[in-house]
């Protein structure tokens, strides 16, 4: 596949319907394209579902990518998205809703972004990105409805393409009322984020063959993010 960064600013937004097979294709790291969406860069910052090194070997063509269509959590979110879209419209009137496509920044252009929705609060006056959660309880239920890191990640890397400064993350829990929560903009985040991003795709540029399998997570970001996180209880 083309490296993709490489495009001009203006063929850098794609109308695909989400996990169609261009879309996945994208989503994908170890077919060439030198991209990395939002939520796979929760793997190189160490708050993925898979490790730094898992991931490396993904975009250096060591591991080929899992196939996650039988997961049972990820079907479950898959099936009910469209229930968390219409609860998040039902419950948010006032929220202008539509369907984005897939996004790269316009500076970093190896960094892209499919948010679930966009759209224009008429009562803050501001476009806000919109990110849904279906989470599959089995276990601690009130875990499940956390604050995670790894959605920060995502939702944060989702306002840094668009340029928005404000993202909603809304949870949808089956037979149980959904939980909202107002997430900021927060520059140090990105800084952290963009930086990790950056060095890890020098690594990949090199191949190494020694890559630590395990690495410390940043503590600046562990910081930043803890910081976020209090801020977005006491909205």
């Amino acid at each position: 596949m083309q490296d993709l960064s490489q495009l001009p600013y203006e063929y850098r937004f794609f109308f695909e319907a989400p996990h169609s097979p261009v879309w996945n294709d994208l989503h994908d790291p170890g077919l060439g394209h030198g991209i990395h969406s939002a939520s796979s860069i929760a793997n190189i910052v160490g708050y993925g579902y898979n490790s730094r090194f898992v991931y490396y070997l993904l975009c250096t063509g060591q591991r080929q990518k899992e196939d996650m269509s039988e997961n049972i959590a990820v079907q479950h979110g898959e099936q009910n998205e469209p229930n968390a879209r219409n609860d998040f419209i039902r419950k948010f009137p006032h929220i202008y809703f539509c369907n984005p496509g897939f996004l790269l920044h316009p500076e970093y252009p190896f960094i892209a972004a499919t948010s679930d929705g966009f759209g224009w609060d008429s009562k803050k006056e501001m476009p806000v990105s919109i990110e849904f959660k279906c989470p599959f309880i089995s276990g601690n239920v009130q875990s499940t409805r956390d604050i995670k890191e790894n959605y920060l990640i995502q939702v944060t890397v989702q306002m840094a393409c668009t340029g928005f400064r404000l993202a909603y993350l809304h949870y949808w829990f089956e037979e149980e009322e959904s939980v909202t929560f107002e997430i900021p903009f927060c520059e140090k985040v990105w800084d952290c984020i963009l930086k990790a991003v950056q060095e890890f795709r020098k690594e990949v540029e090199l191949k190494r063959e020694d890559y630590p399998r395990r690495m410390k997570k940043d503590p600046v970001l562990a910081m930043h993010l803890h910081n976020l996180v209090k801020k977005i209880k006491q909205l």
